[in-house]
């Protein structure tokens, strides 16, 4: 029945596709009850400087010397669920500006973002900028089984723990095999980034994000991947993942004193999606809060 409805699905002109999904997703969020959610905890915007980030020649320099060498380690296939190109330099940008001591990231995968994230910190360590740093990654399924070795199902030479090596930095970082919301709920460590890119489910961010803001340090931000804000072009493109943006709305309607802030076009060029643009967004403190 699932393979007769994918195959139904998969069938209808995109932006249909795009619109029954951004109603199924909305229908699932409308149900559930309101959360308590506090972002207090969040940064504000000013120390971030988008407006400047990806042409800090610093930072550059940065990644044309290492940055892009570690980018091209593992190869990650096209279209393998994994983050674009220009979405992991942006992620190496923005980790580099933030120099975060502690991250968690939700959504391993292949652990494309956890190299690049741990690149820029060792980096920053190697300077002397940041006197050590750790990452916590979490992912539904165990991401480093030597035994199904499920990196290869998605053409990857390498498991995320093996390229953390590579580079020198998998003393750095925690692979937790559970689902966000159990990992998030248990923890007691707090965090200065926390990059939300496992579920795309609206229902399941709608919960994620007060449990990461309730996980800050002060001062400390939330970043999701694939929040569309222009529903539009949503439709136009068939994307089928409305959901971090459905989410993030309902949450600025019901609690607000945070804003979203896309980081949108980039000086870079993604051929695998003939795009300028990402769809990392930033959740940073509210002028008004």
């Amino acid at each position: 029945m699932k393979q007769l409805a994918l195959k139904i699905r998969n069938s209808l002109p995109a932006p249909l596709r795009s619109e029954l999904q951004i109603q199924f997703e909305s229908l699932r969020l409308g149900r559930l009850p309101r959360v308590a959610c506090d972002p207090g905890r969040l940064g504000p915007a000013g120390p971030v400087g988008l407006g400047d980030l990806f042409t800090d020649p610093a930072i550059t320099a940065r990644w044309n010397g290492h940055g892009r060498h570690v980018d091209a380690l593992p190869a990650f296939p096209v279209h393998a669920g994994s983050m674009s190109d220009i979405d992991r330099r942006a992620l190496y940008f923005l980790a580099h500006r933030l120099a975060p001591a502690a991250v968690l990231e939700v959504g391993t995968h292949l652990g494309a973002s956890t190299l690049l994230i741990a690149a820029a910190l060792d980096d920053l360590a190697a300077a002397g900028r940041l006197p050590g740093f750790s990452i916590t990654t979490v992912d539904i399924r165990d991401v480093n089984d030597p035994v199904t070795r499920p990196w290869r199902t998605y053409g990857s030479a390498a498991s995320p723990r093996e390229l953390l090596a590579s580079i020198g930095c998998a003393d750095r970082v925690e692979f937790v095999t559970s689902p966000s919301l159990d990992y998030m709920a248990r923890t007691d460590r707090r965090f200065d980034l926390i990059f939300l890119d496992g579920s795309h489910s609206a229902a399941v961010v709608y919960r994620e994000v007060p449990m990461a803001l309730r996980l800050l340090r002060p001062g400390g931000y939330v970043l999701l991947h694939d929040v569309h804000t222009d529903f539009a072009d949503l439709r136009r493109r068939g994307s089928l993942c409305p959901g971090p943006a459905l989410a993030l709305r309902r949450l600025q309607a019901e609690v607000g004193g945070f804003a979203v802030q896309p980081l949108g076009a980039l000086p870079w060029y993604c051929a695998e999606h003939d795009s300028h643009t990402t769809t990392l967004a930033l959740l940073t403190r509210s002028a008004q809060a």
